[in-house]
C-alpha cells in the first residue's frame, strides 16, 4: 500500500472512457481475461445503454486507481424502484488495504440518499474473503433473501440508505442541521461493523419470533439501533439514547384466517417531559387499533392488543407513533392464510368432448385437526360439467396434512368458464377456496383471457403469458407444458432500463381485440405491443411507437440443450447455444467486440434463428429497420430497431414459431411465408393411442401375460399390425388387426416365454397400413419379490432392500439420503468434511427454494436456501404390485417418493412442492467428494442429443446438460441418473478441493408444479447402467 498520498475522488463521465477502459483491461477486469480488451467505444456504450445513478472513480496523480458503479441494471437484473446496482468495484493491488473504499462508499450513500435511492445491491464470488469483508463492512449483508446465482455469485443487500433516510424523517423535529449533515457526510462509517465479516454465513439474527438484520449506528456521543425486518424489508424496532419503540405479533407472521393474535407493542423515552402521542396499526387496508396515549419519561411501557385476522393476505404489520416530537413508523411483515390451502396439482388440458381427470389437494396449515366438505361450482355448466370420482362426503384432516380428491371434468362446449373449489367448515362457512379459468380447447379455436396476473393467449398448441406488472412475455408449449422463451418488455431509446431475469416493473394498460390478439400500450413512453396468433404454431408480435428512434427487444430462449442455427451470408452456421460462464459483464451478457456472431445485420442471409433440442425446436423471426444484432448469454438474439429520418414512427415485427424435426427446411418456409404475407402451416391430428397396464408380473419360467386396447380416434376404420418385442433378446410376436371402426377400442392380449433375466421390459408397437404412421409403447415385467424394509428408531433412519440395493433414508432432515450401496459395494456415504461452503450434511439431498421463476438461479449446493428444516417429516410405507416398494416422506415444504423393485438396480425419485405458491424451483442434489473410494472417474453427459466426456480437473466449473448423465467410479461401478418428469434438467459442478455435485432440477410454471422425477441405476459395464436407468421410465406410481 502507498502511504500519505492525496487521493480524490469525483463522479466520471463519459470523457474518461479511454482511461476506464485502459484501467480494466491492465488490471484483468471483465472479457479481457477471455481476450476481449475493452476499447473506449465500448465503455461510451455503456454510458449509453445504462442508467446510471452514480460512477465514481479515485484518482492518484491523475490515475484512475479504483473505480465504482451505481445503475439500474445488473446481470440482465432490474433494481427495484427505489434501489440500485453496484458493480465495476476494482481498486489498484497497491491502495486496496487503505481508505479508498472509505472514501468511495462514503461519497455515494451521501449521494444515493439525495437521490431517494434505499436499498444497495451487489454480488459478490462467496470465495474472494477480503471482498466478501468490504461490503459487509459498509452494510451489504446476507439473508433468506440473498442466493448463489449460477455464476456462483452470492447477491448481497444493503438497507443504510433507507435506515439513514428514515431516521432523518423521524427525528427531523428534534434533529439539528448539523446533525443531519453529519449523518449524511459520515455515511456508511456511522455503521459499526460485524463480528464476521468474511463469513459467507447469513448476517441476520432472530428477534421477536422474526429474521431480522441489525444496524449498529455509532454518531459519535449519540448510538442508535435499528432492526430491519427482512419480511417486509422495513425497519421493525429503532432504539436511541432518547427512545425506543417496536411493535410486533407474539404468534409470529404466519397466520391463519380467524387466528386470535396478540400484538405486542414495547414504548419507552427519556424525554424531560410527558409526551402525547396517537398510535395505529393496520395489516393491509384493515385499520386494527387506533388509540391517544400519554407516555412518562425514563418508564418502559409493554402491552398487549388481541384482535382476530379475518381475511388472507400478504402484507404488513403497519404500527404508527406520532407526537409533536417525532414521528415512528414500524412495520412486521405476515402472511396470513386460509385454514385449508386448496390447489389443482395438475391443471389438465381440456378439449372439447374429450374428459379429463384432475387432482384437486386440500392442506391444513393449522395446527388444529378440520373437519371439511369439498364443494366445487362452475361458473357456466353448458360449456364445462364435473363429477368427484370419490362421492363427497365430510373429510378430517390432520395438522399439516394434504388430502386429495380426483375430479372429472367432462368439457361440452368451445369456450372460457370459471370454477370455484371451496373447503367448507361443518358451519358451512367457507375455510379455504381457489378461484380459476378454465378454457376448453379445439382444433383452430383461439382463446384470450386475463388471470390476476397475466394476460393469456392459448391455442391447442401454445400458451403466451404477458405479466401485468412487468410487461414480460412467457411463451409455453402447452402439450409439454414446458417454457419455451421468456422476453422482457421492449425499451423505446436509450437508456435500456428492462430486463429479463428479473424484469422492471411497468405501468401498462391493456384492451383485448379479438379472440387472437390483445394490445398492450407502455403508460410512460406511449409504445405499443400488439400479439395474435399468426397460425396455430406462430405467435406474432407488433411493436409500435409515434416518438422515439429505438426499440430494443430481448427474447430468451429457455431451453438447456439446444443448438443454434443461424443463416450468415458465409452459409449457414449450426453450434450450440451460448449459456454460459463467460463474463458478458459490460453489457449484460452481451455480445463484447464481434464475439461470435456479428452484429451487423448486412452480414446475415436471413433474419430468423433456430433452436433445436430432443423434443422441441423453435424458430424466431424478425423484421424491420435493424441496427444490430446481438447474441451472447441465450438471446435469441436481442436485436435493436432503428428508423431513418424520413419515417414518422418506429415499427418492427418478431415471430416465434413451433417446428416439427425437420426444423431447417421449415424455419425457412415459414420465413419466406411470412416475409410473402402467405401461410401454408397444418395442423397436427392425433390418431390413436395404445393403453395397456404398465406393469406386468414375468414367472420364474419366463411366461408372461400382456393384455390391453388400441384406441382408434381418428374418424375412419383402422387396419394394421401390433407387435411386441423385447430389446435384450431375439423375441418378436404379431397381431394383425383387420378393422378398428372409428372412435372405438380394439382389445388385445399377449402371451409367450421367454428369458426372465433379459427381459426386464418390451415394447408394443402399431403400424397402420393405410397411412404408414406408428405409434410405440414401453412396458415392464418383473419377477416376483419382496423388498425388506427395516427402520432404527434411535437413529430414525430408514434402511430399504431390494436384493441388490442398500440404501439409508434420514428422515428427521428433509428425508435425504445418506448412503447408498450396490451388491455392498459403496456407491455414496455421508461425510462431513465440507466446510467451506454453506454445505448440507448428506449427499442425496431434496430442496425446495424460494427464488424466481428463472430456474438457472439458486440451483448451487451451497445456496442459503440449503438449510437443516425444523418441521417434521412423516413418513409412510407402501407395497405396489408385491414387487415394487415405496417409502414417502413429506414435511411442510416437500413430499419425496423413493421407489425400488425388486431385484433391480435402480431407485426412483419422485418429489413434489407442496409449497408451490413460494417456492418456486425444485432442485435434488447429489455429491461426490474429492477423494474416497467412490470418486469420480469419468462423467458422460449428453448436450442437444450428443454425448461428451468429462474428466473432473479441480476447477470450478457448471455444466448444463440433457436429462442424462452417467458416472464411472473409481470402484468400477457405472452410475446413470435419467430425468424423467418434463422441464427437469441436470447440471455438473465441480468444487475445487471439494468434489462434484449432480444437480436433478426442475422449474414451476403455469402449468407444471415443479416436480422432480429421475432414475438413478447402478451397473458394472456403462451400458449396463445405461439399460437399467431406463427401467420405470414412464412409472410414476404415486
Amino acid at each position: 500500500m502507498i502511504h500519505g498520498i492525496d487521493v480524490q475522488v469525483r463522479e466520471c463521465t463519459e470523457a474518461d472512457s479511454e482511461k476506464l477502459a485502459h484501467f480494466y483491461n491492465k488490471y484483468q477486469y471483465g472479457p479481457i481475461k477471455y481476450g476481449y480488451p475493452l476499447n473506449k467505444q465500448d465503455i461510451k456504450q455503456l454510458f449509453r445503454e445504462r442508467k446510471i445513478q452514480l460512477y465514481l472513480i479515485a484518482e492518484y496523480e491523475n490515475e484512475i486507481i479504483a473505480s465504482l458503479l451505481f445503475s439500474s441494471l445488473s446481470g440482465q437484473r432490474a433494481a427495484i424502484p427505489d434501489g440500485t446496482w453496484a458493480g465495476f468495484f476494482l481498486i489498484h493491488p497497491e491502495f486496496r488495504s487503505g481508505n479508498i473504499p472509505d472514501k468511495l462508499f462514503a461519497y455515494a450513500i451521501k449521494n444515493l440518499i439525495q437521490q431517494d435511492i434505499k436499498y444497495i445491491d451487489t454480488e459478490v464470488n462467496p470465495e474472494d474473503k477480503v471482498a466478501m469483508a468490504l461490503y459487509k463492512r459498509v452494510g451489504l449483508y446476507q439473508t433468506s433473501r440473498s442466493y448463489i446465482d449460477y455464476d456462483g455469485y452470492l447477491n448481497l443487500r444493503s438497507y443504510l440508505p433507507y435506515v439513514i433516510n428514515y431516521l432523518l424523517d423521524a427525528f427531523k423535529p428534534i434533529i439539528s442541521k448539523s446533525d443531519q449533515d453529519i449523518w449524511l457526510d459520515r455515511g456508511w462509517k456511522t455503521v459499526r461493523g460485524l463480528k464476521s465479516l468474511r463469513s459467507i454465513q447469513s448476517n441476520a439474527i432472530t428477534r421477536n419470533g422474526i429474521e431480522v438484520v441489525k444496524y449498529a449506528i455509532n454518531l459519535g456521543a449519540k448510538d442508535v439501533n435499528c432492526w430491519v425486518d427482512i419480511k417486509s424489508e422495513k425497519i421493525t424496532e429503532v432504539e436511541t439514547e432518547q427512545v425506543r419503540f417496536t411493535s410486533y405479533i407474539l404468534e409470529g407472521n404466519n397466520l391463519i384466517v380467524g387466528e386470535k393474535i396478540r400484538i405486542c407493542y414495547v414504548y419507552e423515552h427519556h424525554f424531560p417531559n410527558p409526551i402525547e402521542t396517537s398510535i395505529t396499526s393496520t395489516i393491509g387496508d384493515d385499520y386494527l387499533i387506533d388509540f391517544k396515549k400519554t407516555f412518562y419519561p425514563n418508564k418502559k411501557y409493554e402491552w398487549e392488543e388481541v384482535i382476530t385476522v379475518n381475511r388472507k393476505i400478504e402484507g404488513e404489520l403497519v404500527t404508527k407513533l406520532k407526537a409533536k416530537e417525532l414521528e415512528l413508523i414500524v412495520h412486521f411483515g405476515v402472511t396470513i392464510a386460509n385454514p385449508l390451502e386448496v390447489n389443482v396439482a395438475n391443471y389438465p388440458k381440456l378439449i372439447n368432448g374429450k374428459e379429463s381427470a384432475c387432482i384437486v389437494n386440500v392442506k391444513n396449515n393449522t395446527l388444529d385437526r378440520l373437519i371439511y366438505k369439498l364443494l366445487i361450482q362452475q361458473g357456466n355448466s353448458k360449456i364445462l360439467d364435473f363429477k368427484p370420482l370419490v362421492k363427497h362426503q365430510i373429510c378430517i384432516l390432520e395438522p399439516g396434512e394434504i388430502k386429495q380428491h380426483p375430479i372429472l371434468l367432462n368439457p361440452k362446449k368451445i369456450g372460457i368458464t370459471n370454477m370455484t373449489i371451496s373447503a367448507v367448515s361443518h358451519q358451512n362457512k367457507s375455510i379455504g377456496d381457489l378461484k380459476t379459468i378454465i378454457p376448453i380447447h379445439a382444433h383452430g379455436k383461439n382463446h384470450v383471457y386475463e388471470t390476476e396476473e397475466h394476460l393469456v393467449l392459448e391455442n391447442m398448441y401454445i400458451t403466451v403469458q404477458i405479466s401485468k406488472s412487468t410487461g414480460c412475455l412467457y411463451i409455453y408449449d402447452l402439450r409439454r407444458q414446458q417454457l419455451l422463451v421468456k422476453e422482457a418488455w421492449p425499451d423505446l431509446d436509450y437508456p435500456f432500463l428492462n430486463a429479463v431475469k428479473e424484469p422492471k416493473v411497468n405501468e401498462l394498460s391493456w384492451a383485448i381485440k379479438s379472440d387472437s390478439c390483445f394490445e398492450i400500450i407502455h403508460k410512460a413512453t406511449r409504445l405499443k405491443r400488439s400479439i395474435r396468433f399468426l397460425s396455430d404454431k406462430i405467435v406474432e408480435i407488433k411493436d409500435f411507437a409515434q416518438e422515439g428512434k429505438y426499440i430494443k427487444i430481448y427474447p430468451w430462449c429457455m431451453l438447456y440443450d439446444a443448438k443454434m442455427t443461424v443463416p450468415l451470408k458465409s452459409g449457414l452456421v449450426s453450434k450450440p447455444m451460448v449459456y454460459g460462464e463467460y463474463p458478458y459483464a459490460l453489457h449484460d451478457y452481451e455480445f463484447v467486440n464481434q464475439f461470435d456472431l456479428p452484429s451487423h445485420p448486412n452480414m446475415y442471409e436471413r433474419n430468423y434463428t433456430l433452436f433445436e433440442s430432443q423434443n422441441i425446436n423453435i424458430g424466431f423471426i424478425w423484421k424491420g429497420n435493424i441496427e444490430r444484432i446481438q447474441f451472447g448469454l441465450r438471446w435469441m438474439p436481442a436485436v435493436i430497431f432503428t428508423r431513418n429520418d424520413k419515417e414518422k414512427c418506429i415499427t418492427k415485427t418478431h415471430y416465434y414459431t413451433l417446428c416439427s424435426r425437420d426444423s431447417k427446411d421449415e424455419v425457412e418456409e415459414i420465413y419466406n411465408d411470412i416475409t410473402s404475407h402467405t401461410s401454408n402451416l397444418k395442423s397436427n391430428k392425433i390418431l390413436y393411442s395404445i393403453e395397456t397396464d404398465q406393469f406386468h408380473i414375468i414367472n420364474e419360467n419366463g411366461e408372461f401375460h400382456i393384455h390391453g386396447s388400441l384406441k382408434n380416434l381418428f374418424p375412419s376404420i383402422l387396419k394394421g399390425k401390433l407387435t411386441l418385442f423385447f430389446p435384450q433378446i431375439p423375441y418378436v410376436q404379431h397381431l394383425f388387426i383387420q378393422d378398428i371402426d372409428s372412435i372405438s377400442n380394439f382389445d388385445f392380449e399377449f402371451s409367450g416365454k421367454v428369458n426372465c433375466s433379459k427381459a426386464h421390459y418390451a415394447i408394443i408397437t402399431y403400424q397402420d397400413e393405410f397411412n404408414r404412421s406408428a405409434i410405440t409403447k414401453k412396458i415392464y415385467l418383473f419377477p416376483k419379490g419382496r423388498n425388506k424394509l427395516t427402520y432404527s428408531e434411535k437413529k430414525q433412519e430408514y434402511l430399504v432392500q431390494n436384493n441388490v440395493l442398500n440404501i439409508k433414508i434420514k428422515a428427521s432432515q428433509d428425508s435425504k439420503i445418506i448412503e447408498f450401496m450396490y451388491k455392498n459395494k459403496e456407491i455414496l456415504k455421508e461425510r462431513s468434511v465440507l466446510n467451506s461452503y454453506n454445505f448440507l450434511p448428506g449427499l442425496m439431498i431434496p430442496t425446495v427454494q424460494s427464488c424466481t421463476p428463472d430456474c438457472r438461479e439458486d440451483l448451487s449446493i451451497n445456496s442459503i436456501h440449503l438449510k437443516n428444516s425444523a418441521n417434521s417429516v412423516v413418513v409412510k410405507e407402501n407395497t405396489y404390485r408385491e414387487f415394487i416398494h415405496q417409502i414417502f416422506c413429506q414435511s411442510n415444504e416437500s413430499k419425496v417418493g423413493y421407489t425400488t423393485v425388486f431385484d433391480l438396480p435402480i431407485l426412483q425419485v419422485q418429489m413434489k412442492n407442496l409449497q408451490k405458491e413460494k417456492m418456486k424451483a425444485s432442485v435434488f442434489h447429489l455429491f461426490w467428494e474429492k477423494k474416497g473410494k467412490t470418486k469420480i472417474k469419468k462423467i458422460y453427459y449428453w448436450q442437444n442429443g450428443e454425448q461428451n466426456t468429462l474428466l473432473p480437473n479441480d476447477k470450478q466449473r457448471k455444466i448444463y446438460v440433457d436429462n442424462k448423465v452417467i458416472l464411472e467410479l473409481s470402484n468400477g461401478l457405472y452410475v446413470s441418473i435419467l430425468a424423467l418428469s418434463h422441464n427437469t434438467k441436470c447440471f455438473i459442478y465441480e468444487w475445487p478441493k471439494k468434489g462434484i455435485q449432480i444437480g436433478i432440477y426442475d422449474n414451476q410454471n403455469e402449468f407444471y408444479d415443479a416436480d422432480i422425477r429421475f432414475n438413478i441405476a447402478v451397473g458394472e459395464t456403462l451400458l449396463d447402467s445405461e439399460y437399467f436407468s431406463q427401467i420405470l421410465l414412464e412409472g410414476n406410481m404415486t
